[in-house]
Formats: structure tokens, C-alpha cells, sequence
């Protein structure tokens, strides 16, 4: 079932590339991963650590060398556990990827039950499957795959899904949907969307039961079992995600932005913050080096932000070019004129899990015009950054800037 207050306003697909990768690391990168649905199909595959992952009605801890297979438009989402790391990547893909004609029987009797959620699969595939080996590596071909989206790949990437899909079935890990997760879904989409739309005044379980015309026990009680913690609770972890945001993002203050997001009481915002992200928002304003912070507070943090790694930094680009309708092509073309990397080469270096900094002191050349870099980025000028690394990288930043807001830089003869 769609819920129109969690769908995803981003665009993981495109007509001619119906599939997108993601890395994550909570609570590194998120401090969770919010509840939301989209259209495609999504494909985790566990690398470290355990969380709390929660989709449709079921509620259940994912493992290292777990999967987790979710269907379209079902939400879902997931928490750390005593903020242990945990490390994952993401392959989402288009159903139409794998699908026949709407005259095809693969499509009338399998995607199209699975699509409108008549058919479920069961989301977890643990080391106890039966057909576990088989399913690891069909997974680990598709992420492969779609992190490096070649022609070739695509080939691998559909039979690698057929195959995932056909064991799937041929374990019973497919099968009809029973009534009671869609009903609960349905009773409580209004006020899930109520949540949404009236975060930032005061809510309570009386005024969200009321929305859905139950009383407050049976309420509760529904809630908390269909999507695995009390209301309250995801009151809140709405209303941080939204704090999370404003603090990367915004100039406002801490006190500022906690009033804005419904916490008039500093004390019960600052409690809050630190039980879902594991810091005070002071720390995670800083980890996360926005604008916000001086360029005295961002050098302070120079270990920090070295120590992280080469996937975080990329994929922060990436998305930035894509939120401003470029692309990841575009983005390695930039990297590699700032570097003297390959696009091989950079791709070899993600595969590798290096971190940003060994990432930049082992270039095989910086441009000698990167020093022409100037102007403003996270709240610092670039030519006045004393610290060599810190301003090498804030101008490849800075170059990724200009890029995605169409300002032109010669590249030999290019323009991006």
C-alpha cells in the first residue's frame, strides 16, 4: 500500500536506467533510515553490525550477511541497536526491469501480484534459507551491478534478479498476502499522515486516535504492532530526521531549529536527540560539517572529517548533482580532472573502502589550476583555508559546486 506522506519525492530510476546503488552507514552517515516507500523494488545486503528493520507489519533484527528484499510502495525503514554500526548497501530497481508485457504470464501470475502487494515475499533472507548461498551471490551480482552501471552489467544485473526471484518461489518465500497487515496499514494511514503534516505542534495518542476514529488503547495497541514502536515514539523520530536535516542544511540555531520542529523545551529536545542519534546536536551539526559552523570549527573537526570515508564523500556529491538534475557521470568527470583518477580508477578506489583522505593524498595528480578554486563553501573561503588537505578538499567541493549551479570552469577544453 502507498502512503502518499512517506513516498519518496526522489527519483531512483529512469527510463533508460531503471536502477540505482546506495552505501549507508548508520549512524555515521543516518541516524536511521526513516519510514518510506517507493515504487521500485529495494535490495539490501547487510555487510556489519545488526539493526532494528521494519517493513509492512513485520518487525525484525538484520545481520551482517543478511538480506532484506522490499517490495514497491511498502513501507519501511530501520533503527541501529545500541548505536552499534551498521554498514549496507542498496540496490533499487524498477520493476519494468524484470517484467514481461502486461500479455505475458510471468507478469499476469507473479510481477503484477507482487507489484500491487496481492502476493508478499517474505522480506528477510537469513544464512538459514535453504537456498541462501544461491540468493547471497545473485544479490551480490545485482549490487555489484548496479554500482557499476556498464551495458554488460545490465545483462547480468536482469538474469541475476531472475534467478533471486525464481528461488525465491521455489522456497515458498513468495506467497498470498493475508488480510490483516493491509487493513492495519489502512486504519492508520490517516493519522500517519496527520504526523507528517502537524509534526511540529504538540501531538498526543488521544488527538492520533481520534484521527483514525479508535479508542486510545486499541489505538496504541495497533500501532505499536504494526509499525514497531509506540506512536510517540514515531512522533519523535519524525521530528528528529527533521532537525537532521535543518542541521546540515540550515544557519539557524540549535534552539531555533528545535522550536521549529516542535520542542519548545530545549531540555526534551536535547533528551530526544541523543536517545535516537547517539550525540548531542551540537556533535552532529559538527560531524557533519554544515554551513553552520565556522571554518575555526570545521578545521577543529579536521580528523573527523578525513577519517571518513571515500563512499560518504562521493555518494554526498553524487546526490547533490542529481538533486540539481546532473549526473554521477558528470560528477566522476569533475573528479577526475581535479585528481588525474580514471573513472576506473575511482571506482577501484570506492571498491577498495579507502577513506576521503587517502583518497586525495594518493591522486595521481592534483590539476595545477586547482588553485584558480575560489569562492564560499560550507561557510568557508576557500582561498583562506590554511590547512593544505582541508583546502584541496573544500575546492573539489567547491568545483562539484559551481558545477551543479551551472557555473562554467575550463577543463581542457570541456565545460561543466
Amino acid at each position: 500500500m502507498s502512503h502518499k506522506a512517506f513516498r519518496e519525492q526522489k527519483q531512483h530510476s529512469t527510463l533508460l536506467v531503471p536502477y540505482s546503488f546506495l552505501y549507508g552507514v548508520m549512524p555515521e552517515y543516518y541516524p536511521s533510515i526513516g519510514i518510506h516507500c517507493h515504487p521500485e523494488f529495494e535490495l539490501y545486503v547487510f555487510a556489519e553490525g545488526q539493526c532494528r528493520f521494519q517493513t509492512g507489519d513485520r518487525t525484525f533484527t538484520a545481520k551482517a550477511g543478511d538480506l532484506v528484499l522490499v517490495q514497491p510502495d511498502v513501507l519501511h525503514g530501520a533503527e541501529t541497536i545500541h548505536d552499534e554500526r551498521v554498514a549496507y548497501h542498496i540496490a533499487l530497481f524498477d520493476p519494468r526491469l524484470v517484467t514481461g508485457g502486461i500479455e505475458d504470464r510471468a507478469y499476469q501470475e507473479i510481477w503484477l501480484p507482487l507489484i500491487s502487494g496481492k502476493m508478499v515475499l517474505d522480506p528477510l533472507i537469513t544464512p538459514a534459507h535453504p537456498y541462501y548461498e544461491e540468493l547471497k551471490r545473485c544479490a551480490d551480482h545485482v549490487i555489484s551491478c548496479v554500482q557499476f552501471p556498464t551495458l554488460q552489467n545490465e545483462l547480468l544485473l536482469r538474469a541475476s534478479l531472475m534467478e533471486l526471484f525464481y528461488l525465491l518461489l521455489d522456497s515458498g518465500s513468495i506467497h498470498e498476502k493475508g488480510r490483516h497487515s493491509a487493513d492495519a496499514e489502512g486504519i492508520l494511514a490517516p493519522a500517519i499522515d496527520y504526523i507528517q503534516e502537524h509534526y511540529t505542534q504538540p501531538l498526543t495518542v488521544e488527538m492520533l486516535a481520534q484521527t483514525v476514529h479508535l479508542s486510545k488503547s486499541y489505538f496504541m495497541c495497533v500501532f505499536r504492532k504494526t509499525f514497531g514502536m509506540p506512536a510517540l515514539a514515531y512522533v519523535h523520530h519524525v521530528r528528529i530526521e527533521a532537525v537532521c536535516e535543518l542541521l546540515q542544511h540550515s544557519t539557524e540555531s540549535i534552539t531555533e531549529i528545535a522550536v521549529r520542529c516542535g520542542y519548545p523545551s530545549l531540555a526534551n529536545f536535547n533528551r530526544h536527540f541523543q536517545k535516537e542519534v547517539g550525540m548531542t546536536p551540537g556533535e552532529y551539526r559538527r560531524s557533519t560539517g554544515s554551513a553552520a559552523g565556522s571554518s575555526g570549527e570545521r578545521v577543529s573537526q579536521k580528523d573527523s572529517i578525513y577519517d571518513i570515508s571515500l563512499h560518504k564523500a562521493y555518494h554526498e556529491l553524487v546526490e547533490k548533482a542529481l538533486r540539481r538534475g546532473h549526473t554521477r557521470q558528470e560528477v566522476d568527470a569533475v573528479i577526475c580532472w581535479f585528481t588525474g583518477y580514471t573513472p576506473e580508477q575511482i571506482a577501484q578506489q570506492l571498491a577498495a573502502a579507502v577513506t576521503y583522505q587517502a583518497f586525495l593524498e594518493h591522486a595521481p595528480q592534483i590539476h595545477p589550476d586547482a588553485a584558480s578554486i575560489t569562492g564560499i563553501i560550507h561557510g568557508m573561503r576557500v582561498e583562506k583555508i590554511e590547512e593544505p588537505l582541508m583546502q584541496t578538499i573544500c575546492r573539489l567541493e567547491k568545483l562539484v559546486d559551481d558545477m551543479v549551479r551551472g557555473k562554467s570552469h575550463d577543463r581542457e577544453g570541456e565545460q561543466t
